[in-house]
């Protein structure tokens, strides 16, 4: 597998933690277009069709190691009303 750049690696990052690309761009100080270049080439480097198997491939060589805490999980993250009844709250609130 060809390596990341550092920038790649700190893209990936943002994605795991639930951002989306507007908001990664922001974060960067980037355009949304040179992110989707990011996103290209991190699947091209890791010969995957999506996001989910680049991730999946760094997290197999080690690239990635799983967070300690679940604080990256986004709070506006929500489950459907039909899991709960009402509107069930962050997604956190239900991991043990």
């Amino acid at each position: 597998m060809e390596s990341l750049t550092d920038i790649e690696l700190e893209f990936v990052k943002l994605v795991c933690q639930g951002l989306l690309h507007e908001e990664i761009a922001k974060r960067l100080f980037r355009s949304i277009h040179t992110i989707s270049g990011y996103r290209e080439s991190v699947r091209r480097k890791t010969n995957s069709e999506t996001m989910a198997q680049a991730i999946a491939t760094l997290y197999g060589y080690g690239i990635l190691k799983p967070s300690s805490s679940y604080e990256h999980i986004r709070t506006r993250s929500r489950l459907p009303t039909s899991y709960g009844g009402e509107d069930s709250g962050p997604v956190e609130k239900l991991i043990p």
